[in-house]
C-alpha cells in the first residue's frame, strides 16, 4: 500500500523528527533546553517529576566557532561550558519535612552537593560520555510553614565527540547508560544506577538524600514512570555515506541515517515492538536528480539489516512499504518510515539497535527501477558498528537491596522518608510513605582522606580587582588550609618571553566552621589582572589544600574565570 509523503518532503538538509535547539553558525549564545525528568528518591517507591536545564555551546573543537551546518566524519565538536541546573522548587514539601524534622536549620543555609551525570553525542565515535562529576550546593531557607531550597547551578566539564556520520545530537544520555558512580549506601561503593543524572545532598546534621533523574515523568500519583528519548540540546548534519545510482557514483558524499523516537524497557526474555523508526535522506539538486527524476510522484522504498547487540534476533532484514514522494525538482528530503519489529533482549542490560554499513533505497520513476546505495564511511566508526538507532532499556539496574537503601555489605536505614503530599491529579504527587521518624545514618566522618572542603563556586568574575571565591565545609568540626587559583593554559604576559601558568590568587589562608560556607574575595595578582585586558574569559583551577592532609583530601575545580 502506498501512502503519501507530500508533507516529508522538504529543501535540502531541513532539520526534523525530534524536538532540536539548532545552534546557528553565526552566533555563540548557548544553547539551552529544559528535559523533563522522573526522579527517585531512594528512601521510597515514588517516583517525582521535576524539570532540568542543560546548557553549553556547540562548537569546532579546533578553531572554537560555533559548528558549521553541516560536516564532516571526523570533525571533533566540543560542548563548551555546559551546566545543568536543577529545579527543586517542586520538592519543597520534601524540605519543608526536613526542617520540621530538624534536618535543615533555622534561616537561610546551604547543603552540599554531589552531582554526576552522562551526555550522549549521537552518531558520534565517542557516543554516551560519564559519568560526569560535579559538585555545588542548594541555598536553603527553613522556615515554620515556608522552607526551600535552590539549586546553585555547576559548570561541568567540556566533552568533545568525533562526528562519525549521521545526524549529530547532543543530549542527555538515555536511561541506564551512564555507568557505575560511587553512591552506594555501604562505604561509597560503585553501583549502576536507573538514571543519567544523579544529585546526593547532605543535611545539616549529615543525613543523605539521594536522587536518581532520568529522561521521562511521573504517572498514578508517583506510582510509576515514563522512560522517553531525553531532548536534543544541539544538533547537526554530517554526510557520512557514499552513494552510487545503478551503479553510477554520487560526487558528494550523501546526508542520511537511521533515527527513532522511542525508548521501550525490557526485562531479559521480554520482547518489545520498536516503533517510530525513520530512514531519512537528505539530497542536494544533483543527487536527487539522480534517483528521483525532475518531477511527478515517485514510489520508493528503503531496505537494509537491523543488528540487535545483546538480543535473541541477532539480527534481521526489513523491507518499507513504498511511500510516494512528490517530485518537484531541486534539493529534496525524504522520510521512509520502516517497521523493524520485535526484538528480546538476553539478559538485563537491554538492546541495542544498528542500522547495517549499506542502505539500499528504490524508486519506480515512470516505470524505470532506480536503486541508490548507501555505503557508510567507516573511517571514524568501524565497519559494522555503526551508533545505535533505537535501544531497548533495561530495568532498573539497582539491586533490591539498593534500591532500598543498601548496596554490598549490611543494608542501611534509608537516610529520610519524605512527606505525603496531595498529587493533586496532577501525577506530581505519591501516596503516604510508611510512618516513623528518619533516623540519621552515613554521617561523614574525618577518615583518611575525607573530601572536608567543596568549592562552591561554578565560575568567577572579577570585581574591583578582586574575584569571590566560595568555600563549604562538608565535615562536622571547623576546618582550615590554604587555597590558590592557576590559569589551566600558558600564557606571556608583559615582557616575559615564555608563556607559563598565569597564578591567577597565590596560596591564602581560610578558616571554616562546621557544616557552614563562607565566602572569600581574594585580590588578583597583577599578571592576572593584566591577561584580563586582553582576554574576556580564562579557564583556571581552584586548588584547595585542608591543614589536616593526612585526613582530608586536596579538593580542585575547573571553573571560568571573567573580566
Amino acid at each position: 500500500m502506498h501512502h503519501s509523503l507530500s508533507a516529508r518532503v522538504a529543501t535540502a538538509f531541513a532539520v526534523v523528527a525530534l524536538p532540536l535547539v539548532a545552534l546557528p553558525a553565526t552566533s555563540a549564545q548557548a544553547a539551552s533546553v529544559s528535559a523533563p525528568q522522573a526522579c527517585h528518591f531512594d528512601a521510597d517507591d515514588y517516583w517525582r517529576s521535576m524539570p532540568v536545564t542543560i546548557t553549553g555551546d556547540l562548537v569546532d573543537d579546533v578553531s572554537g566557532a560555533p559548528v558549521a551546518s553541516a560536516i564532516t566524519p571526523g570533525t571533533k565538536v566540543r560542548l563548551k561550558d555546559p551546566t545543568v541546573d536543577v529545579s527543586l522548587s517542586h520538592w519543597d514539601d520534601m524540605f519543608q519535612y526536613a526542617y520540621d524534622a530538624g534536618y535543615i536549620h533555622e534561616g537561610a543555609g546551604q547543603l552540599p552537593i554531589d552531582g554526576w551525570i552522562a551526555l550522549e553525542g549521537v552518531n558520534t565515535a565517542e557516543g554516551v560520555t560519564g559519568p560526569i562529576a560535579f559538585s555545588t550546593v542548594a541555598d536553603t531557607f527553613g522556615a515554620f510553614g515556608n522552607s526551600s531550597a535552590t539549586f546553585v547551578p555547576p559548570a561541568i566539564d567540556d566533552v568533545v565527540w568525533t562526528a562519525a556520520g549521521g545526524s549529530l545530537r547532543v543530549r542527555q544520555a538515555p536511561a541506564t547508560t551512564m555507568g557505575p558512580i560511587p553512591v552506594g549506601r555501604v562505604n561509597d561503593a560503585p553501583i549502576t544506577v536507573n538514571g543519567t543524572l544523579f544529585i546526593r545532598m547532605v543535611m545539616d546534621d549529615g543525613l543523605r538524600v539521594r536522587v536518581d533523574c532520568q529522561s521521562g515523568g511521573s504517572l498514578d500519583n508517583g506510582a510509576t514512570h515514563t522512560t522517553e528519548p531525553p531532548v536534543t540540546l544541539g544538533s547537526v548534519r554530517v554526510p557520512g555515506y557514499a552513494g552510487d545510482v545503478d551503479g553510477a557514483d554520487l560526487a558528494d558524499p550523501v546526508d542520511a541515517d537511521v533515527d527513532n523516537e522511542t525508548l521501550p524497557r525490557a526485562a531479559a526474555g521480554v520482547a518489545r515492538t520498536v516503533t517510530n523508526t525513520t530512514v531519512r535522506v537528505r539530497l542536494d539538486a544533483t543527487q536527487a536528480a539522480a534517483w528521483l527524476g525532475v518531477g511527478g510522484t515517485v514510489p520508493v522504498t528503503a531496505s537494509f539489516d537491523v543488528h540487535g547487540a545483546r538480543s535473541v534476533q541477532g539480527s534481521r532484514t526489513v523491507t518499507s512499504d513504498p511511500i510516494d514522494v512528490e517530485v518537484a525538482g531541486g534539493a529534496q528530503t525524504v522520510e521512509i518510515p520502516v517497521s523493524v519489529g520485535e526484538w528480546t533482549p538476553t539478559g538485563d542490560d537491554g538492546v541495542d539497535l544498528r542500522a547495517d554499513d549499506r542502505i539500499t533505497l528504490t524508486a519506480d520513476v515512470a516505470g524505470t527501477i532506480r536503486t541508490l546505495t548507501l555505503d557508510r564511511d567507516t573511517s571514524v566508526r568501524p565497519a559494522n558498528q555503526g551508533y545505535p538507532f533505537a535501544r531497548i532499556v533495561g530495568p532498573d539496574p539497582r539491586s533490591d537491596d539498593e534500591a532500598a537503601g543498601g548496596g554490598g555489605g549490611t543494608p542501611t536505614t534509608p537516610t529520610l522518608t519524605p512527606p505525603p503530599i496531595d498529587g493533586g491529579g496532577d501525577g506530581d504527587g505519591f501516596r503516604p510513605p510508611p510512618s516513623g521518624t528518619p533516623t540519621p545514618v552515613d554521617t561523614p566522618k574525618a577518615t583518611a582522606k575525607t573530601r572536608s572542603v567543596q568549592i562552591s563556586s561554578g565560575s568567577l568574575r572579577r570585581k574591583n580587582g578582586r574575584v569571590s571565591l566560595k568555600l563549604l565545609n562538608r565535615i562536622k568540626g571547623a576546618t582550615s588550609g590554604k587555597y590558590r587559583i592557576v590559569t589551566r593554559s600558558k600564557y606571556r604576559v608583559g615582557k616575559s618571553k615564555k608563556a607559563k601558568r598565569i597564578t591567577v590568587v597565590a596560596y591564602k589562608k581560610f578558616k571554616l566552621k562546621s557544616r557552614r560556607s563562607a565566602t572569600f574575595k581574594p585580590r588578583l595578582s597583577k599578571a592576572a589582572t593584566q591577561l584580563l585586558r586582553t582576554r574576556k574569559s580564562v579557564k583556571v583551577t581552584i586548588t584547595v589544600v585542608p591543614t589536616k592532609a593526612k585526613t582530608q583530601a586536596t579538593t580542585t575545580k575547573r571553573v571560568t574565570l571573567r573580566r
